[in-house]
């Protein structure tokens, strides 16, 4: 991780936050980082390269990574708008 030359400033419906730090995550790119969590940014282009990605908003509301073995990763959408990993 690295210190942005310059700041992300991501707004939200009930707050606002900035994203200071960027890193090189193998496969996936350059990706923005905020060590509390709250938002870590891969870029769904970048990620596309590597995965099929699907998403349903119907059933499940989640973005689903299909690896090539068989195994996906499931990123839930949240009330909140974040996603997070089951």
């Amino acid at each position: 991780m690295r210190d942005a030359k310059s700041n992300l400033v991501l707004h939200f419906n009930a707050c606002t936050t900035s994203v200071t730090k960027k890193g090189d995550l193998k496969g996936s790119g350059t990706i923005w980082y905020q060590s509390a969590g709250t938002v870590n940014i891969l870029p769904l282009n970048n990620v596309k390269r590597q995965y099929r990605v699907t998403f349903g908003s119907k059933l499940e509301d989640s973005f689903v990574l299909h690896k090539e073995n068989g195994l996906k990763h499931v990123l839930n959408l949240l009330r909140r708008g974040y996603t997070t990993q089951t």
